[in-house]
């Protein structure tokens, strides 16, 4: 019983530390036209950027921790292929 206690205090404790972490946290949304930069960045978290790609019109490139993620926003998802080939 008091395992259960202890284990939901410190879940407690930790869930509002990062609360208040992410409340602190600086914020920073770059703009620069002339070198079409465009991201926005949680200090120590995440960053996401728009970038121009060669294929595809738009490239929305995240970085959460230390992984690296490529999203492509206007590219059809397999999903929908899937579906259309189902039905056909």
């Amino acid at each position: 019983m008091k395992i259960k206690i202890v284990f939901w205090i410190v879940f407690f404790i930790l869930f509002f530390l990062a609360v208040i972490y992410l409340l602190l946290v600086p914020i920073i949304l770059y703009i620069d036209t002339t070198t079409n930069q465009y991201y926005i960045q949680l200090l120590g978290l995440a960053k996401a950027s728009i970038q121009g790609d060669k294929e595809e019109l738009i490239c929305i490139r995240l970085k959460v921790f230390f992984l690296n993620f490529s999203l492509y926003p206007l590219r059809k998802s397999n999903s929908e292929n899937k579906k259309q080939k189902k039905h056909s």
